[in-house]
């Protein structure tokens, strides 16, 4: 292993707990990360949970693309990039958009959700592209 940086922390054999990720949603701070990590700089930090709320709504809006509105691989794949690529800018301009106009924070979290899941879906899209999916 690189010796400029410390060893990953692996979770504990056997332990129930260590596969908690902690979800940022008030769960609290995972145990078994009790001790401080190392940085390369040597400073210590203490990690006390892995936010995953953003991963899961993007991940749920992005099953929703493919349940509810049959945006599936294989439709994907006959959508040019193209379209893709102006979906995406149109999305991050709706976010420009609410910012500059000071707009509630849940139409920013709707629209940088759906933004996301758009993201996953071009990704896909590529991969498909590439041969890989």
């Amino acid at each position: 292993m690189n010796k400029l940086f410390p060893d990953p922390l692996l979770p504990q054999e056997g332990d129930a707990t260590s596969m908690n990720l902690g979800g940022g949603q008030g769960n609290g701070p995972v145990a078994e990360f009790s001790q401080p990590v190392s940085s390369a700089a040597g400073s210590q930090c203490q990690p006390e949970f892995v936010p995953v709320g953003a991963m899961e709504a993007m991940l749920a809006k992005r099953h929703e693309q493919i349940f509810k509105w049959g945006h599936t691989l294989e439709a994907d794949a006959s959508r040019p990039l193209r379209e893709f690529a102006v979906d995406l800018r149109s999305l991050a301009a709706a976010i420009l958009e609410d910012v500059q106009f000071h707009k509630p924070v849940d139409q920013l979290e709707r629209h940088t959700v759906k933004l996301g899941a758009m993201a996953m879906a071009f990704f896909d899209r590529l991969q498909t592209e590439r041969g890989k999916s």
